[in-house]
């Protein structure tokens, strides 16, 4: 039940008279108001007995406490739209294409053989997962591009899109034109959409040479950065002594002259490269260990590290989860991502929930809410997004058969605004 009035009325009712008397008298104030069985508010907590109201624009005006009365009420959990920080929109034509639980190096090597033989479809495939995302909730998403395919659809989404322009080239010799290419991409991206960075793919897969064009380009713009981190156990190995199945798989199809062991894990390597006044994140982080984590805390890194779980496409690819609880309790920066749908059969944030929720169901509900929405805005600084709070233009989305305690396998997303 929503009454359209113009929002400067709206706004000067709510101060003279408080938010609480213009619900009451709906018929005056026009505004759109909003009551759930639970709603996440700003601070990350699932209210009750509260009701929402917006501007006919999706504006949040206030979240008051309130008893409903004539107010539509919804069942289920209200929060705002959901921040997708890992996704790879330019390869939704590759649904389905590629085998299961293969291991970071079989995931690889089909990857880059059905890649290249597969050209049709790509805009189509692109167009109809950029309005599938929108459909499911999501309102924002950090997007990596090898490419610049995605680009025009960009222009005209629903979603606001952060475009990570990922750089990789195996042979230390060709860094420079990679390099090259990547900032032409960027600056298209930035044309496009306005939001975008550059950023290595990998440890294994960026030479030193080509990490720090991209460090000290970042660290002119002061904007984000990401890495897929620690995907597998044999990434770990690799670095730490320079053996293993990735290291094998690498230097037989590739140049590796340049690589050499760090005697550290991949992380611990990466953050070498990591440019200051950037928020970075890491991505997959399947076999990031404590003691990772107490490492970005001794060098001062924590802060401003998010990490985004993936933890469908972790099963895709490695058939195994990242310790999710320790990131909890280690009080760590946690977003969610989907991944592509390469590895993923759906692009929806709340199956990614819902599959937290299932392995790991001492993690509370309005904890992986905030992880998806509120966080996600935190590291984009995308201050309009992600949460209730006034001023917020966040989108609003309803999650049927939910409730504070529990996340079902009947649970879906409505869009309500």
């Amino acid at each position: 039940m929503n009454y359209r009035v113009l929002p400067n009325t709206i706004i000067s009712i709510v101060r003279s008279f408080g938010s609480e008397y213009c619900v009451r008298n709906s018929d005056l104030c026009g505004m759109r108001y909003y009551s759930a069985d639970f709603i996440l508010s700003p601070e990350g907590h699932l209210l009750t007995d509260h009701i929402l109201l917006t501007d006919d624009f999706g504006k949040v005006i206030d979240l008051i406490q309130g008893e409903q009365n004539d107010v539509m009420h919804y069942k289920g959990i209200l929060c705002p739209g959901f921040i997708n920080t890992h996704c790879h929109l330019e390869l939704s034509h590759l649904k389905g294409k590629i085998n299961q639980g293969t291991g970071l190096k079989g995931f690889i090597k089909d990857f880059v053989k059905i890649r290249q033989n597969i050209k049709s479809g790509i805009d189509s495939a692109i167009s109809a997962a950029d309005e599938a995302m929108f459909k499911l909730g999501i309102q924002g998403v950090g997007d990596i591009c090898n490419t610049d395919s995605t680009f025009e659809i960009k222009k005209t989404s629903s979603i606001r899109y952060h475009s990570f322009i990922e750089l990789f080239n195996f042979n230390a010799g060709k860094v420079q034109l990679t390099f090259e290419e990547g900032i032409h991409n960027y600056l298209s991206a930035i044309t496009a959409h306005k939001y975008a960075s550059v950023i290595p793919h990998a440890p294994y897969s960026v030479p030193p040479a080509l990490f720090l064009m991209i460090k000290k380009y970042q660290e002119s713009l002061k904007t984000h950065w990401c890495i897929h981190n620690q995907e597998s156990e044999a990434e770990n190995t690799m670095f730490l002594s320079g053996t293993g199945e990735l290291w094998d798989f690498l230097n037989d199809v590739a140049d590796m002259q340049w690589f050499e062991p760090a005697h550290a894990t991949s992380l611990q390597y990466s953050s070498n490269f990591f440019p200051e006044n950037n928020n970075v994140l890491l991505v997959h982080n399947t076999y990031t260990s404590k003691s990772d984590i107490e490492f970005l805390k001794g060098e001062d890194e924590f802060s401003r590290t998010w990490l985004s779980l993936c933890p469908k496409a972790n099963r895709y690819i490695e058939n195994k989860l990242p310790d999710i609880p320790m990131f909890f309790d280690s009080g760590c920066n946690l977003t969610v991502g989907t991944d592509s749908l390469a590895s993923n059969d759906s692009l929806s944030v709340l199956e990614e929930l819902k599959s937290i929720h299932h392995s790991f169901p001492d993690i509370p509900i309005e904890n992986l809410l905030t992880w998806a929405t509120r966080n996600g805005a935190e590291y984009f600084g995308w201050d309009d997004l992600g949460s209730f709070k006034k001023n917020c233009k966040p989108g609003i989305i309803l999650i049927t058969h939910a409730n504070a305690n529990q996340l079902t396998a009947a649970s879906q997303v409505q869009r309500i605004l």
